[in-house]
Order: C-alpha cells, then structure tokens, then sequence
C-alpha cells in the first residue's frame, strides 16, 4: 500500500468518517460497551473497514469504566485469513 493511500485512510479514524469511504465488513460491539463497568475496566469494540484489494483496516475503540469518552485504542492494517473448522456431529 502507497503512503499516500495510508495517510487519506488515517486523516480521519472516526467510525462515520471511515463508513463513508470504505466498506464496513465486520463490526464487534459489546451490549455493555456504553454501560458503566468496574474501577479500571474498558469495554472494546472492533471494525474492520476493507480499503483495497486484500487490504483491510481494524479499528478498536474502548471507553472509559463509565462507559463514557469512546477512544481510539487500536489501528492495525490486517489481510483476512481463511482457517479450516472440523466440527464433530451425531450421526
């Protein structure tokens, strides 16, 4: 990926800023991420925004032990990953 392509995608982290120029593929948000927590505990949430080709963004915001100022924690450029699952059933 071109530095150029990279700085246009870190100008703006912000999740509304990011859905309006990329396609959102994965979103992880906790039901408790707004609520208040214990002393010292965040709550995370995940995105994965595809940015080109097999180049994806992963965005992980956390708030506070309130469940108050949302900030960004995390920015990783990640590729997906296919992994092969055996589960075992009754026949």
């Amino acid at each position: 990926m071109e530095l150029k392509k990279i700085n246009e995608v870190l100008e703006n982290l912000s999740v509304y800023g990011l859905k309006s120029k990329y396609d959102l593929v994965s979103e992880h948000e906790p039901s408790n991420y707004w609520s208040e927590k214990g002393q010292g505990e965040e709550s995370e949430s995940v995105y994965i925004f595809k940015i080109e080709g097999d180049n994806y963004l992963k965005l992980v915001n956390a708030t506070d032990s309130y469940g108050d100022n949302e900030h960004v924690k995390s920015v990783q450029f990640v590729k997906p990953v296919k992994k092969t699952i055996t589960d075992f059933q009754k026949i």
